[in-house]
């Protein structure tokens, strides 16, 4: 059906269900409309961005109509390499025989050759083939063989169907092979009933492009409404752009799906059917097409695309999925006769906090033949020598290869391996040969240290960033900071990409010869959302301290949402801090007095809110007199003209209150102290005392000490 409105139907909530329908009839089979919807409604910019892309998409689509360009001169012009990542508690109960008749049911309905006996005689001349095949990936993104299906297990019984959880490793699912060159398909349970979704062209980001179906719908399993596999069709539709027929508008008919061959249809259809049915949308023959692949029907009725439905799924193609077409992920790896490759330096860390460093490598075997020698050459500075492997490496595994140590000097260098020989021969691809890595090493930096961004590059000498995602990351700011122009900024206004981590690291530190020390800096944060928000992804930010270069971490200091925030109000725009929105913070560095080399990060993870700045970092020591040290309370200058100073060592843990007296004991001033807010210093002020003898005495929970002070 087409009509040109574009609908924001009421599609918060996956499926409503009829009065008198079984629970049979109304399975929850697709989420992909309802998680398009929810990113419509809670994002107006993307929302204008859509709308009109997909007005311009549905020109492109008519013009090929008229101009009657189709896309292939045969059948199967274009084959696309899919890779099926199986996540599950136990993913072998999901067979490859499965994956093999999902995968020949995918292609046989894409190609038309499914037993269309039963299509109403209405609709047989609006069948269409595609030129869009599948194939089960013949390699992996590294050029490895493969057999395109992978096995995950994972400790989760099942994902919610709005979040993408099932696409991220570090969420319990599995990373998406290289969307460009592959279609994703993850197998997963889902939550609520939902038997799969499908990514629409331009709407999720790159990583999680892709479908999701669950196990009960693949052919073989024990569900019979669903498992003849075309669940899988069906989002494969919304893949390459199609819309349900129905055009999503809860039975109003006015939605639309974009194509002209597809009859109005009031709302999903449920079960099975029989013969022709019509609606108040299509009241008359040959009524809705509740056979389209695109319906919600059991899979024992969905028997087709029609043509104005694969002339929009290939230019979909085309437009937008384009990539797929070139990629070499259908061709099989031949394997050379010999091929090492230097795959990457384990537990590689670029800041080193020793001058001397031992890297170690993996050494990876490509070739048929078994790895019984090898020479790598290793290059560090004036460094240059070989090194010689010797052992038993089978075809398509490897080996961690450590290599000897090297002497690092002080700043930036670069590591560079190369394999020189293989088998006392010529590997066949030198490609992979080579790697190389940033290595930094600064002698730990004198205390105090003070860091305000206002001058040289960034990040400063000794310091350092990790951006794991190579997306947004820490990054200098010029237009705002505390007291000055510049500061460093993590830009959450245009980071999507919730739950990522960047890092930014301090300089080498010893905190040795001082009683206590602090962190303090400045930090500027917004919200985009109402601080009262239930159940929302906040940015963080933590003060991360390391005793063993980054090996391991712990957290001294965790802020988000309104912790975090120095603006109480939602901020929509780009937050820019002005001078009255930062606030100043300390972390207790105190009890890694003495711990050796310390290496101290800001670890901030990203909820897509709004702008976080630092400014004015710095590690300060103090150093308590001795005379204090001894007391463990010292009242000075005394005597005094005006103002004198009560300080504490160490910072006093059950202090309640001061209180000043006069000589005869009369109460003068009392400093009430709550639990936990007591500070190492107070000052006491005796200007408006006459000159004489006064009494302090500072309250404990378990003790009273008193002190007497000379007003001059």
């Amino acid at each position: 059906m087409y009509k040109c409105v574009f609908v924001l139907a009421a599609l918060f909530f996956p499926v409503f269900f009829a009065a008198g329908q079984s629970a049979r009839e109304t399975a929850n089979r697709c989420a992909a409309d309802t998680r398009l919807q929810k990113k419509l409604l809670a994002d107006a910019p993307f929302r204008s961005r859509y709308e009109a892309d997909r007005k311009a998409f549905a020109a492109s689509v008519q013009q090929r109509l008229r101009q009657k360009s189709l896309l292939r001169a045969t059948p199967a012009t274009y084959t696309i390499p899919v890779v099926f990542h199986i996540v599950l508690q136990n993913p072998s109960s999901v067979t490859d025989a499965q994956i093999t008749r999902q995968l020949e049911q995918l292609n046989t309905c894409f190609a038309g050759e499914n037993d269309q006996s039963a299509l109403l005689a209405g609709f047989r001349d609006r069948i269409g083939t595609t030129g869009i095949a599948f194939c089960l990936a013949q390699r992996t993104p590294g050029n490895l063989p493969s057999t395109g299906i992978v096995r995950y297990t994972t400790t989760r019984a099942s994902f919610d169907p709005d979040s993408d959880d099932m696409k991220l490793s570090n969420r319990g699912g599995a990373d998406a092979w290289d969307p460009a060159r592959y279609m994703n398909v993850w197998i997963t349970n889902l939550q609520n009933g939902v038997l799969g979704f499908g990514s629409f062209p331009g709407v999720d980001e790159s990583r999680f492009q892709g479908i999701v179906v669950a196990p009960a719908t693949l052919p073989g399993s024990g569900n019979t409404q669903f498992n003849q596999g075309k669940t899988l069709v069906h989002e494969t539709g919304h893949f390459f752009n199609l819309y349900h027929t129905w055009g999503d508008d809860d039975g109003a008919c006015t939605g639309s799906d974009d194509v002209d061959d597809t009859p109005n249809q009031a709302d999903a259809t449920y079960g099975t059917r029989n013969g022709i049915q019509t609606d108040a949308c299509s009241p008359a023959a040959p009524g809705f097409m509740y056979q389209n692949f695109m319906d919600y029907t059991d899979d024992a009725d969905l028997l087709l695309f029609t043509a104005g439905q694969v002339t929009r799924l290939e230019t979909a193609l085309i437009a937008s999925r384009v990539s797929l077409t070139t990629s070499n992920g259908c061709a099989p790896v031949n394997l050379p006769a010999l091929d090492g490759e230097l795959s990457y330096l384990v537990d590689y860390s670029k800041r080193v906090c020793t001058p001397s460093v031992s890297p170690r490598v993996y050494l990876y075997n490509r070739g048929l033949q078994t790895i019984t020698s090898a020479v790598i050459r290793v290059r560090l500075g004036d460094t240059d020598r070989t090194f010689s492997f010797t052992g038993s490496i089978a075809s398509l595994s490897g080996q961690v290869v450590s290599l000897p140590a090297l002497t690092v000097t002080g700043g930036v260098s670069t590591l560079q391996l190369s394999l020189e020989s293989v088998n006392n021969g010529t590997d066949s691809d030198l490609s992979n040969n080579q790697l190389s890595a940033s290595l930094q090493y600064y002698p730990a930096a004198a205390i105090p240290l003070q860091q305000g961004f206002e001058s040289g590059g960034f990040p400063p000498t000794a310091w350092d960033t990790l951006n794991p995602d190579n997306g947004i990351g820490w990054a200098l700011y010029t237009g705002a900071g505390y007291a000055s122009n510049t500061s460093v900024r993590m830009n959450n206004a245009e980071y999507n990409r919730v739950g990522q981590v960047d890092w930014l690291r301090m300089p080498q530190v010893n905190l040795s010869d001082m009683d206590s020390a602090f962190l303090r800096f400045q930090v500027a944060a917004a919200a985009y959302s109402s601080l009262s928000t239930p159940n929302n992804n906040w940015d963080t930010l933590e003060v991360m301290i390391s005793r063993d270069c980054g090996a391991s971490y712990t957290s001294l200091y965790k802020k988000w949402g309104s912790s975090l925030v120095t603006v109480p109000t939602p901020v929509t725009g780009s937050f820019v801090p002005t001078a009255t929105q930062w606030r100043k913070d300390s972390v207790d560095l105190t009890p890694y007095i003495g711990q050796g080399d310390l290496l101290i990060a800001f670890r901030h993870a990203t909820g897509y809110e709004n702008n976080v700045y630092l400014d004015d970092i710095s590690i300060t020591p103090v150093i308590v007199a001795a005379n204090l040290k001894a007391q463990g309370l010292l009242l000075y200058p005394n005597p005094t003209t005006a103002l004198a100073r009560l300080q504490f060592y160490p910072q006093p843990q059950k202090l309640k209150a001061i209180r000043l007296f006069d000589m005869r004991g009369a109460l003068l001033r009392t400093w009430t102290i709550a639990a936990g807010t007591a500070s190492n210093s107070y000052t006491i002020d005796l200007n408006a005392q006459a000159a004489g003898m006064y009494i302090i005495r500072a309250y404990f929970d378990d003790r009273v000490e008193t002190r007497k002070i000379i007003k001059q």
